[in-house]
């Protein structure tokens, strides 16, 4: 149960015990007052009080029991509630104003000095300090229940039709109270993901490769001379290069790969071993493996008419090959002769031919 519906059942039973006891009191002052006076005013001030004190016990013995068996009841309603509370409140009030200015100047008169008006002027006390009583109590309750109602009411705007049970007093004060500001929470920043690439792997760069200048007419002799060049690769240790020029794209221009190639060729001459002599399968016959033994022969001979067994070879500065300058070719001397074709004869062409026949040489001419 909440404290406020406590504090209210509390102040309710205050007020009924009021009522009950006001009511004794101006029952008992009454007959008091009309044995010796029966003119004076606070007679009809202790028929006043007696009403309203009946009329609150009423009141109460009536809204309880109906409060507690139906809750939508119009009697529960907070509205219903501020509006009795208040009329009893000003009806209090105004009988123990009544009750305080007219009860002494009547009852403890000084002709009270008699024993006989003594009891008089001690009910008219007790009469006024039961009244005060219950109007204090309306008073604190009223007080009370407008100023949480007014409270509830900014969060819930129906407060005023709700029964007085279903009312969540100061729920949205202390919801308020006990949770705390909430911290800004800042959005997410999505970071953009990069995208990844495939980089395929660059291709080595081919700065020695193999400087074939004759074909071979016959394979059979390509081949037998291929043995021995494997097992003199074997037992000199020098492992030819993997990359060849078809399978490996060249990585130069175009206007540099002969330079690439002849200096390329030069290195190979220099880079002979002492022990021994290369054979190639481009080699035609002994007498070229001989040749290219003598180094005469590979000093004299033209870049032109080098065969494939005297380009391997040591390594030569690329700038002795870039001085070295090919030599002019010859221009022919003397008037040209010039081929003309005959003529065609194109007499012999027709539609009608059959496809299977052909013309004569004779009638070609």
């Amino acid at each position: 149960m909440h404290a406020f519906l406590a504090a209210r059942y509390v102040a309710l039973t205050v007020f009924t015990i009021c009522s009950i006891i006001l009511s004794a009191i101006a029952a008992w002052n009454m007959s008091q007052t009309r044995v010796f006076a029966p003119t004076a005013p606070i007679l009809q001030i202790d028929v006043y009080l007696i009403v309203v004190s009946v009329l609150g016990m009423l009141n109460i013995f009536v809204l309880v029991p109906i409060e507690i068996v139906s809750k939508s009841a119009p009697t529960s309603r907070v509205w219903f509630e501020i509006t009795w509370v208040s009329i009893f409140w000003v009806l209090n009030l105004a009988g123990a104003a009544a009750a305080t200015a007219a009860g002494p100047r009547d009852s403890c008169a000084p002709i009270a000095r008699l024993d006989f008006w003594k009891d008089a002027c001690v009910s008219s006390m007790v009469l006024q300090a039961f009244a005060w009583l219950s109007t204090v109590t309306l008073l604190a309750y009223l007080s009370a229940l407008v100023v949480c109602t007014l409270m509830s009411a900014s969060g819930n705007s129906r407060i005023w039709q709700s029964a007085m049970r279903d009312v969540a007093w100061f729920s949205t004060a202390q919801q308020e109270i006990k949770s705390g500001p909430s911290s800004p929470v800042l959005p997410t920043i999505r970071e953009k993901q990069v995208p990844v690439y495939n980089i395929g792997v660059q291709p080595q760069a081919v700065l020695y490769q193999k400087y074939a200048t004759a074909k071979d007419t016959s394979s059979d002799k390509s081949m037998s001379l291929a043995v021995p060049n494997v097992q003199r690769t074997r037992a000199t240790g020098v492992v030819p290069s993997p990359h060849s020029q078809t399978d490996t794209p060249p990585l130069y221009p175009q206007f540099l790969q002969p330079r690439i190639q002849t200096q390329a060729v030069v290195q190979q001459e220099g880079s002979s071993p002492s022990s021994g002599q290369w054979t190639t399968p481009n080699s035609d016959s002994p007498a070229q493996q001989s040749a290219a033994s003598s180094p005469a022969s590979s000093t004299s001979s033209s870049p032109t008419s080098t065969s494939p067994s005297s380009s391997v070879g040591g390594l030569k500065p690329l700038a002795l090959q870039a001085s070295a300058t090919p030599a002019p070719r010859p221009k022919p001397t003397g008037p040209r002769p010039k081929h003309r074709p005959p003529p065609l004869n194109l007499s012999g062409l027709s539609a009608f031919n059959t496809t299977g026949k052909r013309p004569d040489r004779a009638q070609r001419k």
